[in-house]
């Protein structure tokens, strides 16, 4: 096994936790997202297809702040 290899092994860790790190924070924003929705409408929040969508819109318009920030 080369020198390479190894450093790679080592770095796999911090790697994992790195991604669990951004799911769990993901996971975080998801839900407050999900409560603040809930709170501003909380008729329309009730249907399912309605709240998905505004959930998903959301998570783009994230996704886009983050890679464009």
């Amino acid at each position: 096994m080369n020198f390479r290899l190894k450093g790679e092994f080592h770095f796999f860790p911090f790697l994992l936790r790195a991604v669990e790190n951004v799911q769990l924070k993901l996971a975080k924003t998801k839900e407050s997202l999900r409560q603040r929705i809930q709170y501003m409408y909380p008729v329309l929040s009730r249907i399912q297809p309605w709240m998905r969508n505004k959930l998903r819109n959301a998570e783009v318009n994230n996704f886009c702040e983050i890679r464009l920030g």
